[in-house]
Parts: C-alpha cells; sequence; structure tokens
C-alpha cells in the first residue's frame, strides 16, 4: 500500500486527512510536528508523498520542505504545503522553498484527492541520483540500474527494462494499466505488442526463478507481485 507522510499539529485536521487517506486507499503516517516528520520519514523509506502544514509547533514547514528538496535522497518526493495563509506571497514562498503545490485550509478533500493522484501518478524516476525504491522483496537503485530481488542482485540493468521495472514498482502492487504504462514510458508512440514484447524481455532478464515477480493481469496490465518469494533454487 501507498504510504503518505501526513505532517499536521492540529489533530483534528490530522484526523481527517488520515482518514480520507486511508478511504482512498493509502496509508498515512502521521506526525505533528517537524522532528517527528523527520523521524517518521526516517522510519519509513517507501514514503512516497508529503503533506505538510506550513505553521508547526517547531518551525516553519517551509524550512522542512526545503530540506527536502535539498536532500538527494528526498528530493524526489512531491510536498503539498497546506496553510491558511492566502496572500500571493505566501503562495511565492511555497513554491520557493520546492513545495510542488500550495494548498489552502480548509482543504477541499475531492481537490486534494485529485491531486494526490495527480503526483503519485507521476514517474518519479528521471535517471537522477533518487534513493532506492521498495516494492516486496523488489529493491530498485536507480543511479547504478541496480535490481535486488530478496537479496539476489541483478548489476547494470538495460534501462528500458529498468524504467519499466521501476514505473511498475512505484505503484506498491497496484495494477498499473498497459494504455498508462505506454503513454508514460513511450509517449503512446507504441502499440500493445510491443509493450508485451519488453514485458517478455524484463522477465527474460530477471530469470526463470524472479520472472514471476511481474504479474500479468488479463485485460487491464501489469503489477509487482509484493507477496512474491522466488523458489529455492
Amino acid at each position: 500500500m501507498i504510504r503518505i507522510l501526513v505532517v499536521e499539529d492540529d489533530a483534528t485536521t490530522r484526523k481527517i486527512l488520515s482518514a480520507a487517506l486511508s478511504r482512498w486507499g493509502y496509508e498515512p503516517v502521521c506526525a505533528a510536528t517537524a522532528r517527528e516528520g523527520r523521524a517518521r520519514l526516517a522510519e519509513s523509506g517507501d514514503i512516497r508523498l508529503v503533506l505538510l502544514d506550513r505553521g508547526l509547533p517547531d518551525g516553519d514547514g517551509l524550512r522542512v520542505c526545503r530540506a527536502l528538496k535539498a536532500d538527494p535522497r528526498t528530493r524526489h518526493l512531491p510536498v503539498i504545503v497546506l496553510t491558511a495563509l492566502d496572500a500571493l506571497n505566501d503562495e511565492l514562498g511555497t513554491y520557493k522553498s520546492g513545495a510542488d503545490l500550495h494548498l489552502k485550509k480548509p482543504i477541499d478533500l475531492p481537490v486534494l484527492k485529485r491531486y494526490v493522484e495527480t503526483f503519485l501518478d507521476r514517474i518519479p524516476y528521471r535517471r537522477e541520483d533518487a534513493q532506492t525504491l521498495t516494492c516486496g522483496a523488489l529493491i530498485l537503485t536507480p543511479r547504478l540500474r541496480k535490481v535486488v530481488i530478496a537479496a539476489e542482485s541483478l548489476e547494470n540493468f538495460p534501462a528500458a527494462l529498468f524504467d519499466l521495472l521501476y514505473l511498475l514498482a512505484s505503484k506498491q502492487g497496484q495494477a498499473v494499466p498497459a494504455r498508462s504504462i505506454l503513454q508514460k514510458l513511450w509517449g503512446g508512440r507504441v502499440r500493445d505488442s510491443q509493450l508485451a514484447v519488453n514485458i517478455s524481455r524484463l522477465r527474460r532478464r530477471l530469470g526463470p526463478r524472479l520472472a514471476p515477480i511481474v504479474m500479468s493481469l488479463r485485460g487491464t496490465g501489469y503489477r509487482i507481485d509484493v507477496d512474491f518469494r522466488p523458489p529455492r533454487a
């Protein structure tokens, strides 16, 4: 399940956001202070998005945002800043801090849901030196194009196949429609049959013991099996 960090000092707002994220199929990880938020992020390396209150009891949320965007391990994380401030200078300050969105309180939950879905639908991997991505038994290291499945390591993975595997893994076990993969990786310029060819190439590169981690969903697309454990050799 995709995990979203909520850093919000107001208990009522935190409860509303947590309940909404749970209804939408995400796992909220909550913190009431900047310090607690940093600790939760360190403990949960698979956080995919941050909802960040600007007015925290131990500092300005924008300072937290700047720190996240300056750190190579977290700079790819989308950050949505939640604030009661609505002056133009406040909004510009939000974006200058590197945040992805300035969202005014009280939060319109349907609007927040659409933004969360949009940010999570982006491909976080852009060949930058990002932190590793973990999905079940699968661990991906973008800088090295390294694939590890249940402690079995595959080095120098082909770039196109790594991109495909990373896209699937970024959804944390959720189904990824074939059309979405075609659009994101090839701009919709190739046919479904070409995607099937690349899935076959990916499975061959993984080998017969590890290939079942990539599951085909008839009439839908593909997903990573988060419960996968390779059979013993």
